[in-house]
């Protein structure tokens, strides 16, 4: 897990536990577009309460600024962002 930290670089954290999908949808396109000092955004979705969560995180949601999907483990979510 360490390489993928580094590949992760500079990182802000977000806990997306305790959301519905559309909450989290948005908070993920919020934190996008927000970014701006760091390399890449950690999403928090967990993995016990179900998947949809993390199906969203990891599948279903798409934008241009994300340059690569980064699993970290069972319960997180690495989104390596562009740079503008």
């Amino acid at each position: 897990m360490l390489n993928k930290l580094i590949e992760v670089g500079s990182y802000l954290k977000v806990d997306l536990h305790n959301m519905t999908k559309e909450e989290a949808r948005s908070e993920i396109l919020h934190q996008i577009l927000m970014a701006d000092r760091v390399d890449s955004i950690v999403f928090v979705h967990g993995y016990h309460g179900g998947r949809v969560l993390k199906d969203l995180v990891r599948n279903e949601f798409k934008h241009e600024r994300i340059q690569k999907v980064i699993n970290l483990d069972a319960s997180t979510t690495a989104y390596k962002l562009k740079k503008y």
